[in-house]
């Protein structure tokens, strides 16, 4: 996908941890953040809430001439 943000996974599970740790404390938060199952879900209802475009891209080339 071009214009999905690009994050480490790690970075991600970490960011993710952080926010859980506030609300539900370390050990909990980081046995969430460990789940793979968990990040997809955190993953799909940061998608469904932010509806902001991604990063846009724009590709320039020339066109080679035969």
């Amino acid at each position: 996908m071009i214009n999905y943000f690009p994050t480490i996974k790690g970075k991600n599970k970490e960011r993710i941890a952080a926010v859980l740790q506030k609300y539900a404390g370390k050990s909990v938060a980081k046995a969430l953040a460990s789940q793979e199952s968990f990040i997809a879900l955190v993953n799909r209802f940061r998608t469904w809430r932010d509806h902001s475009p991604g990063r846009l891209y724009t590709f320039v080339a020339v066109k080679p001439q035969n």
